[in-house]
This record gives structure tokens, C-alpha cells and sequence, in this order.
């Protein structure tokens, strides 16, 4: 069953998962100034997708799970704020948007340096749990020189390899820029890299051992087309090269494999606020994912809603559905104890259903820490 799963989408494996970890963000802190969290964090789905089983689905499980697994990857919140609103961030103002040009979008002051250390876990049905510890550093510069966020991730997989298993190691470093144009324009840009080695095997013995290095570019603009409604653009391109080892117990021998995986992907989000701090957050993301097994191409919507309860306290819920079925519903909260420092709890439910038919359904959990100075 494994050596089967292998042998027909383990080839692509690691040139899956790479593509999509590079999506960094900081955490948030309180309003004036907003940090961004870490989307690179990506990654922490990836620890747990490779894990072999019954292929249950119908439509899903007639691609390939190589193209699978980055088309899932690319709904991935790990910062929790925009988790609890379903992952509908493109038009957002604040620095925790998927879109690079929110980062300079709201004024520093007082603050121009923040620090944000986050945790994210994805609990699957028939999978181990993957944790990811990833740390982000917003610096505001000087003389209308922009913003920028240097971050970097750490994913590690801890879980028996009695059974079958997937065990994920991988680094992360990334470079993200924005600028304010106009009071009502801003556009940035991300450069990112990934080096990730993944190993598959049951009983004690590794049936696979992967390795791809990524590189991985994003661009977006933000506009004000209305008092409090915001649009926002983001175009991403990734390309990943990876080598799997595989483990062919007749000889017993090793077969290397070799494939890239590429993806073009495109967010088009907007943004109202109803309310002082409270707002509605709509996004439509289009993706095409292609390597030497096909190709696969996504259609999906993200709405969320934020309200502020209390200065010091935020509720967040959202709904995402996939154009191939599926709603996946959200919900978060935001503490602020004192102006500089932020704490934001997320939850999402069976949002990889791309993954349903080696996985099953899905949970996760996320946490940030935000402090200015």
C-alpha cells in the first residue's frame, strides 16, 4: 500500500509541499500599528500530509497527490487572526494580510520595531500532528523608505515510526518589503526560500527520503476605492525541484526521482469597515498547480467577519468553500492587554479537503504573540 502510494505520487512529493511554505506573516498588535505574523508557516501542514492511506475520495483522488497537496497548502492561515476569519485577507490593512503591500499600510507610531514568536499544529484524521515554531521581525524604515520583515521558520514531525509514518524537517527565510504610495496605494513584494527534507516509511524502515529546495516570489497592490473599502491584488509564483530516494525491497535498492512542481496562483480580497476596528473581509483565490503528473486548478472563496467586543477584545468567525464542495467554517479571538502587546488564538475546521482521501478531515490550532516598541 505504501510502496503503491509511493511509487505513483511520491515522486512529486517534496516538489509539492515546498511551493507553499513560503508564506510568512507577523503578528498583530494593537491598533495603531499592527505587526505581521508569519505565513511561511505554511509548512506545518506539509510535516503531515505525506502520510500513506485508503484512497476513499471520488473526484479529489483522480489527481495526483502531488497536486493535491500544494493546492491545499495554499488555503494555509498560520497566523491566527486571519485563521478566525477564514482565511479572507487580500484587502485587509493590517500587516497579518496575505497581501505583501498591507505591510507598510498603517502608520508606526509610536512603534517602528515589533517581534512576533507563533505556534501552529494541524491535527489530521488519519495523521500525525506537525508543529511549527516560527519567529518574525517588522522594522518600519526611515524616510518613507517602506517596511520591511526578515522571518524565519522551524518545522519539526515528532510521532512513532511503528506504523506508517512521515517524518518532516525544514527551514525557512524569508525577505518581505511594502511601501505606502499614496495615502489610498501601496504595493509589495516577498522573496523566500525553503529547504525541506521529508522521510516516509512503516515498521521502523524508511521507504522514502525527499529533499527540494525552493524559491518562491510574490507581489501585491492595495487601494482604497471608498471610504473604508479596501481591494487588494496578489500574485504569487513558486518553483520547486525536488529529489525522492525511493526504497525497492525486491532488490532491496534505492530508485531516485526527480520532478518540479510549479504554481501560479492569484487573490483578488476587499474589505469594509462597518465599525471602528470591525470589518468584513471577502477574498476569491484562483490557483493552477502542474508538474509532470497533470495539472490541477482551484477556485475557492474566503469571508470572515471581525468585531472589537471591548478595546482590549476581539471575536472573529469566517466560512470558506471550495468550488469542488465543501464548507470549512472558522472562529478566533484577540486579546490586547496593554497598547503594544497582542495575543490571537485561531481555529479551523476540515479546511484540506483536497487531502480527505489519504488524510481524512482536519483541525487546526494556532497562537501568536505580538509586542512593539
Amino acid at each position: 500500500m505504501l510502496i503503491d502510494f509511493l511509487l505513483s505520487g511520491g515522486r512529486s512529493i517534496v516538489g509539492a509541499l515546498a511551493p507553499r511554505i513560503g508564506r510568512l506573516r507577523f503578528a498583530r498588535p494593537q491598533p495603531p500599528y499592527r505587526l505581521r505574523r508569519s505565513r511561511g508557516a505554511v509548512i506545518v501542514v506539509a510535516g503531515c500530509l505525506l502520510l500513506a492511506g485508503q484512497a476513499s475520495g471520488r473526484d479529489l483522488s483522480t489527481f495526483d497527490f502531488s497536486l493535491r497537496l500544494p493546492a491545499a497548502l495554499s488555503k494555509f492561515s498560520p497566523y491566527s487572526d486571519v485563521a478566525g476569519v477564514g482565511g479572507a485577507s487580500a484587502g485587509s490593512q493590517y500587516q497579518t494580510s496575505v497581501n505583501p503591500a498591507a505591510t507598510d499600510w498603517q502608520p508606526a507610531a509610536p512603534y517602528t520595531i515589533g517581534l512576533s514568536p507563533q505556534y501552529q499544529a494541524v491535527v489530521f484524521e488519519r495523521g500525525p500532528t506537525v508543529h511549527v515554531a516560527f519567529e518574525s521581525v517588522t522594522v518600519k524604515l526611515p524616510q518613507h523608505a517602506g517596511t520591511l520583515q526578515p522571518a524565519a521558520v522551524q518545522l519539526r514531525s515528532v510521532g512513532s515510526t511503528a506504523g506508517p509514518f512521515t517524518l518532516l524537517d525544514g527551514d525557512y527565510a524569508q525577505l518581505q518589503w511594502g511601501s505606502k504610495l499614496a495615502d489610498r496605494l501601496a504595493i509589495g513584494f516577498n522573496a523566500n526560500y525553503t529547504s525541506l527534507g521529508t522521510r516516509i516509511g512503516a515498521g521502523g524502515t524508511n521507504f522514502a527520503k525527499s529533499h527540494a529546495d525552493t524559491l518562491d516570489l510574490r507581489g501585491g497592490i492595495l487601494g482604497g476605492v471608498a471610504d473604508h473599502v479596501l481591494v487588494g491584488v496578489v500574485v504569487d509564483y513558486a518553483h520547486s525541484p525536488a529529489t525522492t530516494n525511493l526504497l525497492v525491497p525486491a532488490c532491496p535498492c534505492t530508485v531516485q526521482l526527480t520532478d518540479t512542481t510549479r504554481q501560479v496562483l492569484t487573490r483578488v480580497g476587499t474589505s469594509y469597515e462597518y465599525a471602528e476596528k470591525s470589518s468584513i473581509y471577502f477574498d476569491y483565490q484562483y490557483a493552477d498547480f502542474w508538474n509532470s503528473t497533470g495539472e490541477f486548478t482551484t477556485h475557492r472563496l474566503f469571508s470572515g467577519i471581525e468585531h472589537q467586543i471591548r478595546p482590549w477584545l476581539y471575536a472573529r468567525a469566517g466560512l470558506a468553500f471550495d468550488a469542488r464542495g465543501g464548507l470549512s467554517p472558522t472562529a478566533g479571538i484577540g486579546l490586547y492587554p496593554m497598547p503594544n502587546v497582542s495575543v490571537d488564538i485561531g481555529f479551523q475546521s476540515d479546511m484540506f479537503r483536497e487531502l480527505a482521501p489519504e488524510l481524512g478531515s482536519s483541525k487546526q490550532f494556532g497562537i501568536s504573540l505580538a509586542v512593539t516598541f
